[in-house]
């Protein structure tokens, strides 16, 4: 039986608007008022990099507003350092340093809502950047006072698998209870039944208590949905285009 197409997970472009002449005017993602992007050129390596901004001045600033509004008053008692959170080789992002492909999504990403029930899925080939923006972005919601749960997709395979199904407990509540959950490289873990089950027990448990959800994948809907089974896979890329994450694609 042939198998029915999986919608997309990248997003329509937002359209432009500009002009055929005079500053280019685009619609800002988040409160689709046209403004003029400020833009940089920079020199990576030999390689010219162009970086456009995203997000108009107003939603920037709104957006550094909350953050610094999340800040005031949180303690650090009883949370775990960053550098205990996130693996040390994306402990030092460097945007000037980073691959080209990374410039059209870092504002999309580092501006992200921090009230957002909504989270941000990265899609795109290895080597892009795509895990280094997402722990920049963790960084910052970090310091702001937000629980972090990261893992990968192997690793959760992995204690989904042990014979000790205390790890599986135990890494699966954290998955669902933190203010931000992140799961890279999902799709790259050999996809058994019982992981499955778990991957679409934790999207929904998140999409039904409201919290944000942030993943890295290599692979369309399509790719991902064909490794898992056919009453799963359809449902589950459904669920996590249409309620959990916005995708943007990388490179």
């Amino acid at each position: 039986m042939k198998r029915t197409s999986i919608p997309a997970l990248v997003e329509a472009p937002i359209p432009t608007g500009a002009p055929d002449h005079g500053p280019e005017i685009i619609a800002c993602p988040s409160c689709s008022n046209g403004f003029t992007p400020a833009s940089a050129e920079m020199n990576l390596f030999g390689h010219s990099m162009s970086i456009k901004q995203k997000h108009c001045d107003d939603c920037c600033k709104d957006a550094e507003s909350r953050f610094a509004e999340m800040s005031k008053g949180v303690s650090i008692e009883g949370r775990d350092d960053w550098s205990d959170i996130c693996p040390k080789c994306y402990q030092c992002f460097d945007l000037e340093k980073a691959p080209k492909a990374i410039s059209d999504a870092y504002y999309r990403v580092i501006h992200w809502n921090p009230n957002s029930t909504r989270g941000i899925g990265l899609m795109g080939a290895s080597k892009t950047g795509k895990t280094f923006l997402v722990y920049e972005l963790l960084r910052r919601l970090h310091e702001a006072g937000k629980s972090i749960c990261d893992t990968t997709g192997t690793e959760l395979a992995w204690a989904i698998a042990s014979p000790d199904q205390s790890d599986r407990r135990e890494l699966i509540e954290r998955l669902v209870k933190a203010d931000i959950a992140f799961i890279d490289d999902l799709g790259k873990e050999k996809i058994t039944n019982t992981v499955e089950a778990d991957l679409y027990h934790i999207v929904e448990q998140r999409r039904r208590n409201l919290k944000p959800l942030f993943v890295t994948v290599n692979s369309s809907g399509d790719e991902l949905a064909e490794r898992m089974s056919r009453d799963c896979g359809e449902a589950f890329i459904n669920r996590l285009r249409e309620d959990v994450c916005d995708f943007i694609k990388v490179g």
